[in-house]
């Protein structure tokens, strides 16, 4: 089933045309480049997948349930903070999974066994127990063994 489904969209600025024609479909886990000179309209056409960017003409379908995350190309504002933070800010999920590992990592490092252990929460993919940095998945089903 496609994730996106682009037909024939078309975007004008400033009253001239940058983008006509345009049509492609991703399926999930599906991959696409887009090259071109400057101006031609790369940034706007992912924009106009975002939502942050209107439309002229064509039709855009999204599956039900479909994000579409732009990370724009300029740096962040706030100088206090680093552009792996800024990045890292768009997944604060993942970030707090590496810190958990990181500690399981310590708590193993310094021998206790038993507190290197996660509590899964029913029906998760959680992190159980690592060894050499190298991370054990089980997906729980409720019961703790």
């Amino acid at each position: 089933m496609a994730v996106v489904i682009a037909s024939d969209l078309s975007k004008d600025m400033a009253g001239e045309p940058l983008l006509r024609g345009i049509s492609f479909k991703l399926e999930r886990r599906d991959r696409m480049t887009l090259s071109g000179r400057n101006g031609a309209g790369k940034t706007t056409l992912l924009r106009m997948l975002s939502g942050e960017a209107s439309i002229d003409g064509g039709e855009l379908i999204l599956a039900k349930g479909a994000k579409v995350a732009l990370h724009d190309q300029r740096p962040p504002r706030d100088r206090g903070l680093s552009l792996r933070d800024y990045v890292l800010s768009g997944a604060p999920e993942l970030v707090a999974i590496e810190r958990e590992l990181a500690a399981l990592e310590q708590r193993m490092a310094d021998g206790d066994y038993e507190q290197a252990t996660l509590a899964p929460k029913p029906g998760s993919s959680t992190p159980v127990a690592t060894t050499g940095g190298i991370a054990r998945w089980s997906r729980c089903t409720g019961s703790a063994s």
